[in-house]
């Protein structure tokens, strides 16, 4: 008599016409929709990263006396990045930056002319605008 490498019990199973759609899986419909929601959702992540910008700024308050407005900032190291030519913005209105200086105290402030009206404002200068796809691949 042959010994076999395989149980009897399990070549009987595998011999049976009616068992042998037993090991034969079918992925259900369901499986499938949230596979494919998974993938739609990736792909609109990656989309949304690439059309989507993050605006880094330098806060500060700004002083308008006679159409000149002057920022002073509140963090020196980010006003370190502010250069002429770039935009203040104040609210909805936006002036281009003229020079930048430093004050008596120190302090890094820059000039701009405005047709704001003389006050106080909080105020910000964007100097670096960079894509979300870019942020997540560095």
């Amino acid at each position: 008599m042959e010994k076999s490498i395989f149980r009897e019990k399990s070549l009987e199973h595998l011999t049976s016409p009616e068992q042998l759609t037993d090991y034969l899986h079918v992925t259900r419909p369901s499986v499938w929709a949230v596979l494919a929601a998974i993938v739609i959702m990736f792909f609109a992540l990656i989309a949304w990263a690439d059309l989507t910008a993050v605006e880094t700024f330098a806060a500060g308050t700004a002083a308008v006396n006679r159409g000149v407005m002057t920022v002073t900032f509140d963090d020196p190291q980010k006003a370190g990045n502010v250069q002429p030519g770039q935009r203040v913005t104040i609210g909805a209105a936006n002036a281009e930056i003229t020079s930048v200086g430093k004050d008596a105290a120190g302090n890094i402030i820059a000039t701009a002319e405005t047709d704001l009206p003389d006050g106080v404002y909080s105020a910000k200068v964007g100097y670096d605008v960079e894509q979300v796809l870019d942020l997540l691949f560095k």
